[in-house]
């Protein structure tokens, strides 16, 4: 346990301007902080001054929270860097500004360092996209959209460091060697760290791991890395899919549209990959559509955004999408039970159907008691589900019947903005 004192001394070797700058953290440094209990906002202030001399990888930060490190210094670390005059630092490329992002690091500190350093790519409308479903705000994705770009140097696409890792990661997966693949996996990136294959193969890795966010992180990464290829967005999908299973947040859900759209947009034209060939390709492709439509089944309840207080419920059944009318009756029904609506009371009776994959039709009508029944009618719905699957936002209408009854009032058309929950 770190007394007063250590923490004081700290705080002195940090910020005294008097003495000579004290130099970076080394990588021992940093451990020996959070062994000793400064793994907190007091060892991030003393990070954020001095710096660090080394760049932290992804496993080294992952033994320090292990460790007991807290989110506020990990994020002190993803940020901080050796010093470096001016005239040294490089422009961002498309990687750093993604993996600062999902490692935690605030919008507006990312801004800054793309505004301080520009960027050696020029961002695409599907880039700034992922940015924005990455945490990036409206000030970050200005600041790409205007940021000083600096052509890098021409490279080797593939230089032999990366490329002798590359192929010995994928021997020992196939082996199921993962741990040693992930070692292969980090050689290779140290070497090249936009290598697309080599952030897909360690995707692969922390998906056998069951580390679905890391997995997730990759497989981002190599999609943004390799924009035409069809198996990373398949798979960042399906990992998504399974977070979103496991933790019910809608962010999970919206990506996992965007990617699956992308996987029928691009299996059109592209029957193979580097990463699976076409039979591969066409079997873990094979149900993206019926993914799809999962995802974006209303079926569960939604809270209401508008001032009247309740919640709404939806049952999606699979088979026809549109208006089904009774041959005899005439009743209107659809593939969408309405559950509740400003529930849980009066219950409630009705029906939807899609109209096509995102406009909604139908009608509900609310079960009052007898002594109120006689004003009771029918209400028509008119919804559009949002394109990443986490809203429903149209009118309702009070229908009133061909007699009304004296007495009883129809409210007219009112805006209807539910958020799935």
């Amino acid at each position: 346990m770190v007394g007063r004192s250590a923490r004081a001394d700290l705080k002195v070797s940090a910020t005294t301007a008097t003495s000579t700058p004290a130099k970076p953290f080394t990588q021992d440094q940093v451990q020996g902080l959070v062994r000793s209990g400064l793994g907190d906002e007091t060892g991030a202030k003393a990070i954020e001054q001095r710096g660090i001399d080394f760049a932290p990888v992804e496993d080294f930060m992952q033994s320090l929270k292990a460790a007991g490190a807290s989110e506020a210094f990990l994020k002190a670390l993803r940020v901080a860097k050796p010093p470096e005059p001016a005239s040294a630092k490089k422009p961002l490329n498309q990687v750093q500004v993604f993996t600062l992002l999902v490692g935690g690091v605030p919008s507006h500190r990312v801004t800054m360092l793309v505004e301080e350093r520009g960027i050696d790519f020029e961002p695409t409308d599907d880039y700034l996209q992922q940015v924005r479903l990455g945490g990036g705000d409206d000030e970050l994705v200005n600041a790409l959209r205007s940021a000083r770009v600096t052509t890098p140097p021409a490279v080797a696409p593939s230089p032999k460091g990366a490329t002798d890792g590359l192929n010995q990661a994928k021997k020992h997966i196939a082996a199921g060697m993962f741990d040693e693949a992930a070692k292969d996996l980090s050689a290779a990136l140290a070497a090249d760290e936009l290598n697309a294959e080599a952030h897909f193969y360690l995707g692969e890795v922390f998906a056998r791991r069951k580390d679905h966010e890391r997995a997730r992180h990759e497989f981002n990464v190599c999609a943004n890395l390799d924009p035409q290829a069809v198996t990373p967005y398949m798979l960042l999908a399906s990992v998504d899919m399974l977070l979103l299973k496991q933790k019910s947040d809608n962010e999970f859900r919206a990506e996992a549209i965007r990617c699956l759209r992308q996987v029928v947009r691009l299996r059109l034209s592209v029957r193979a990959d580097k990463y699976s060939d076409e039979d591969s390709l066409a079997a873990i492709t094979s149900d993206a559509d019926k993914y799809l439509a999962e995802l974006f089944s209303v079926t569960g309840a939604w809270s209401v955004r508008h001032s009247i207080s309740g919640e709404w419920k939806f049952a999606e059944s699979d088979g026809s999408r549109g208006k089904i009318v009774a041959a005899r009756t005439g009743v209107i029904t659809g593939s969408i039970g309405i559950l509740q609506a400003y529930g849980p009371t009066p219950p409630t009776l009705g029906f939807m159907w899609r109209n096509d994959d995102l406009d909604l039709e139908g009608w509900y009508v609310r079960i009052w008691p007898s002594f109120m029944r006689k004003c009771n009618t029918n209400v028509h719905l008119s919804l559009r589900e949002s394109d990443d699957g986490t809203q429903l936002n149209g009118t309702e209408t009070d229908m009133p019947p061909e007699k009304p009854q004296r007495g009883c009032t129809y409210t007219g058309t009112y805006q209807v903005q539910l958020v799935r929950e």
